[in-house]
């Protein structure tokens, strides 16, 4: 059964943050979709929404419905998907979430490997921050994120994580910088803006509770971002600037012409890496299959 009508546009509402940005974007009156929300708060008795000159926020009982809303939304386009394609009478459609560094380390030749034994209908790879490819899973656009695990991350999202290995960042510069090559403590770092492989959007904001991932550090240091490790590179040839990445991505930044720095008081912790996965798919042949190959070619690399 299609998603109701009224709950898709009570994620639009949620998301734009008000009712005339919603109807904009969905393409349907205003009215409607003032109706639809009343007709919603009657049927759950609360109130979704604190109203204020500023927009519509969720309340309490909003966000709970939201996250449910997202899961019903996730599950309906996944079988959508699903239907077309046996219908069509070809195999699944893979789309996946990492950073630029774990598809170059492990998970292009597991995906190239799995393809050849059982070819996909179609394969998409979407490169980007953790929130960012969470942002993605949640929205049912890829079936599967790898990242770090992400702090903070709100109980009621119904997503599953499954550990892989752990990480370490290093903090790199273009080769031209003047730090590179030599020695250097975290105190010339302070001397720098800092370069960040991220999407900054307030879309992303309801993924975990009381985030400051992008806050401005204390020191001041000011924050430069992109959500393309290509564009990120670039950035450090024309900022006085440094990028922190996880070790392994030390082959492909040289390739951007960056190097790491050599830091003698670094205090760079372990972050674990993992898979997030739809909770509703765990039982899922496929996908229990496609998770088994990146946890066994993930232990074929040195780590932390």
């Amino acid at each position: 059964m299609p998603m109701d009508r009224a709950l898709r546009q009570f994620l639009a509402v949620a998301e734009h943050g008000s009712i005339t940005r919603a109807a904009r974007h969905l393409n349907v009156t205003q009215p409607t979709i003032t109706v639809n929300m009343r007709k919603l708060e009657e049927i759950y008795g609360v109130d979704l929404f604190d109203r204020g000159p500023k927009g519509m926020t969720l309340t309490e009982f909003g966000s709970i419905l939201y996250d449910n809303a997202h899961v019903i939304s996730r599950i309906e386009e996944r079988a959508n998907r699903m239907i077309a394609d046996r219908k069509r009478n070809i195999n699944q459609t893979l789309a996946i979430g990492c950073g630029n560094v774990w598809w170059e380390v492990f998970l292009r030749d597991v995906i190239v490997s799995l393809d050849q034994s059982s070819p996909y209908a179609s394969i998409h790879v979407e490169s980007g921050s953790n929130l960012y490819c969470m942002w993605k899973l949640l929205a049912g656009e890829i079936n599967l994120s790898i990242s770090h695990k992400i702090e903070r991350l709100s109980p009621r999202l119904y997503v599953e994580y499954i550990p892989l290995f752990r990480a370490r960042d290093q903090f790199y510069v273009h080769e031209h910088h003047a730090l590179a090559g030599k020695r250097c403590t975290m105190k010339d770092l302070e001397k720098l803006d800092e370069i960040s492989v991220a999407r900054s959007d307030s879309q992303l904001d309801h993924i975990i509770q009381s985030s400051q991932e992008n806050a401005l550090p204390e020191t001041g240091r000011r924050i430069l971002s992109a959500n393309s490790i290509i564009c990120c590179a670039d950035m450090s040839l024309y900022f006085n600037a440094f990028l922190r990445y996880p070790e392994q991505g030390e082959k492909l930044l040289k390739r951007l012409r960056m190097v790491p720095l050599q830091i003698e008081d670094s205090n760079s912790d372990l972050q674990e890496v993992g898979i997030y996965i739809p909770s509703e798919t765990h039982h899922d042949t496929w996908f229990a299959d496609l998770v088994t190959a990146i946890k066994e070619k993930s232990r074929e690399f040195p780590i932390g």
